[in-house]
């Protein structure tokens, strides 16, 4: 039998920007009730860390940074709807219908239902276990099982820093990958292309077979309970031991009506995190909201901008008035030896530079817009990344020499270990 229950502030969702908004609803005096939905049983975890549990380089507890499901919804007097995911949200109505049949009757609601990952292929039914995604914790297990094996031969579909890291696990088990995208080069939404050349190089030395500018057609069963994987380019097909999809991630909102709630890739919100309908906002990957580089609003799936907009969120669901200016694209990433950097947008801009040690797979790629950085490549050289992308995210003028000299402890490190670097600054200093 169904239910009506009045919930006073709802949360559709468990992620970090749910759990910070009930944290910063609390901070700010709100007394009344607040009630999670969510389509799992746990406590809010950190999907970004599940390679790192499956490859036991943590244990699992450090996925769970708010603590345990009982200790976090004790603490904070939060009423949990476990395994029951919304099925609508009424914006007009103010109702949350669960899959249960109840329905939550809010003051005001929270979209924090995240994303879920996607696989642009039909599986057959017989090859499922041999397909994973990496999003869950339950992906995490798979993975984990999966490396326990270790499987001779493995496809890692998507080019990305999940598909880096889900390959750095498989080839440290020995097994012999194949990474294969459609793009033409890897990390192709945030590195150079002079960057990705040199990653590419030293994948290609240490045995790793990349497949790039194809797609996955079909996948069938082949022999010995394989896989068989046929692309988009005509090219030979692999026959793998699993299928590794990482392609990317969509906005996790069927059950938002679209007539109520303007939406584009994902629910569009305000700096305030409000929505277009009354008393509804929303956070984290299924939020679009503004990226500081552009005159315009985009998803950004990072941990730290769920966060940020949770705590918006919650605090102005408390009846207080901020504001969160947004994010941008911040790719950090260690994998194998090599460290990756990408923040902004290298793709465009009216001013470059670009310094890069083949030999020692340094690399810096830097772009400005009407003399302002505005996207950073960074290669095997970290000692810049701090300095940099506070000066992308301040809206610093001037070129890098300027922006290291008003630095100088920071500069004579980074020349003392880059001297080639001080080298090609010097010629711009010059030209």
């Amino acid at each position: 039998m169904s239910n009506r229950i009045k919930a006073g502030i709802v949360s559709v969702g468990n992620g970090a920007a749910s759990a910070e908004c009930i944290i910063a609803l609390r901070k700010c005096g709100y007394a009344r009730d607040i009630h999670v939905v969510s389509d799992v049983d746990m406590a809010p975890y950190n999907p970004m860390l599940v390679t790192y549990y499956a490859s036991t380089k943590i244990d699992e507890g450090m996925l769970f940074p708010f603590g345990g499901r009982d200790e976090f919804y004790r603490k904070y007097h939060v009423a949990f709807h476990p395994n029951s995911p919304a099925v609508k949200v009424d914006g007009v109505r103010h109702e949350v219908e669960l899959e249960n049949g109840d329905v939550l009757l809010y003051d005001k609601c929270l979209i924090a239902s995240g994303a879920v990952p996607f696989t642009p292929f039909s599986i057959p039914d017989v090859l499922k276990d041999k397909v994973i995604t990496v999003r869950t914790i339950s992906d995490g297990e798979k993975l984990k099982n999966v490396l326990s094996e270790r499987p001779a031969k493995v496809l890692v579909l998507g080019a990305s820093m999940i598909g880096i890291k889900v390959l750095e696990a498989l080839h440290s088990v020995g097994s012999n990958v194949i990474f294969a995208d459609l793009a033409q080069h890897v990390f192709s939404l945030a590195a150079h292309v002079s960057c990705s050349q040199i990653i590419e190089k030293y994948l290609g030395d240490i045995g790793i077979q990349l497949r790039l500018g194809t797609a996955v057609r079909e996948i069938v069963p082949g022999e010995e309970c394989k896989c068989e994987v046929h692309f988009t380019d005509g090219g030979p097909n692999e026959v793998v031991d699993y299928v590794a999809s990482c392609v990317g991630v969509r906005p996790n909102m069927p059950f938002i009506d679209r007539q109520q709630v303007k939406t584009d890739r994902g629910i569009l919100v305000d700096t305030h995190l409000r929505t277009s309908c009354l008393d509804l906002y929303a956070a984290g990957d299924v939020a679009q909201g503004n990226d500081i580089l552009i005159d315009g609003k985009r998803i950004i799936g990072l941990w730290a901008n769920a966060r940020m907009q949770g705590k918006t969120a919650g605090m102005n669901m408390a009846g207080l008035d901020r504001e969160y200016i947004g994010s941008l694209p911040h790719n950090i990433t260690h994998f194998m030896d090599m460290d990756f950097v990408g923040i902004g947008d290298v793709a465009h801009g009216d001013r470059e530079f670009h310094f890069e040690d083949k030999s020692n797979r340094t690399l810096c790629h830097l772009t400005w817009t009407e003399n302002r950085l505005t996207g950073i490549n960074l290669l095997n050289m970290p000692e810049l990344s701090g300095v940099l992308k506070d000066c992308l995210i301040h809206n610093l003028e001037g070129g890098l020499p300027n922006i290291l000299s008003g630095n100088p402890l920071a500069m004579n490190r980074i020349y003392q270990k880059f001297p080639q670097l001080e080298r090609e600054l010097m010629k711009e200093v010059r030209g």
